[in-house]
């Protein structure tokens, strides 16, 4: 195995794709062949891969001579393997944390934090009420359900605390409810920001948006 470039000319400038490749034999001789394909590759990237491409060979890594993509060698030599012992191993203390990373992500991108800190009064509170509403939004994005279940089930067993420097003890349903309270009257500032949001992300032109969300659903034995 060996890493192959192949370069190609686009819009007047060069550019390298790179491909994993191996030889064999044929009756006209040595061929090549690509195994995968790998793209533009930056430069930290090649050492990887140069090294995959000699351990798929069975080769063993130069332990002190540096290689073409390694200009300093390893300390020491990487272990082939490393055993386990399972019994000894145990996960626990898990957190939800990829739904909530996303739905922060759209918060911050629609320009959540500043409006709510500009808007929501502020009080002696230990929770502020824009990091409450967050919390409230962040819960109806990832898991819709009752204030109670996010004081009992949901913000515990989430990354939240860590991220949002909120202990779990301090996020219970009767703050989750005065937030709610605080959050009617912001309503129609809420609504204009994310009108303005939505002609900067999108550059939609409209005369009249319309907001729906729909909250029917049906019980039964589906007779």
């Amino acid at each position: 195995m060996f890493l192959k470039k192949h370069p190609v000319k686009k819009n007047c400038k060069t550019h390298l794709y790179w491909e994993l490749a191996e030889s064999y034999r044929t009756p006209k001789g040595p061929r090549h062949r690509p195994v995968a394909y790998l793209g533009e590759l930056e430069e930290i990237d090649l050492g990887g891969w140069d090294r995959l491409a000699k351990q798929l060979d069975g080769k063993r890594l130069p332990v002190i001579q540096p290689t073409l993509f390694y200009p300093q060698a390893d300390p020491e030599p990487v272990p082939a393997q490393v055993t386990v012992d399972l019994d000894g191993v145990r996960v626990e203390a898990t957190k939800d944390f990829g739904d909530v990373w996303l739905g922060m992500l759209l918060w911050s991108t629609l320009g959540f934090d500043e409006l709510f800190r500009a808007i929501l009064p502020e009080g002696n509170e230990s929770v502020s009420w824009d990091l409450t509403a967050k919390i409230l939004v962040l819960a109806r994005f990832c898991q819709p359900s009752s204030e109670l279940h996010v004081e009992d089930t949901w913000y515990p067993r989430t990354a939240l605390p860590e991220m949002l420097g909120v202990p779990w003890e301090q996020v219970y349903a009767q703050r989750l409810y005065r937030a709610l309270d605080v959050l009617v009257d912001a309503k129609t500032a809420v609504e204009q920001h994310l009108r303005k949001r939505m002609g900067e992300l999108f550059a939609v032109e409209y005369d009249l948006p319309l907001y729906d969300v729909t909250s029917s659903y049906f019980e039964g034995a589906a007779e």
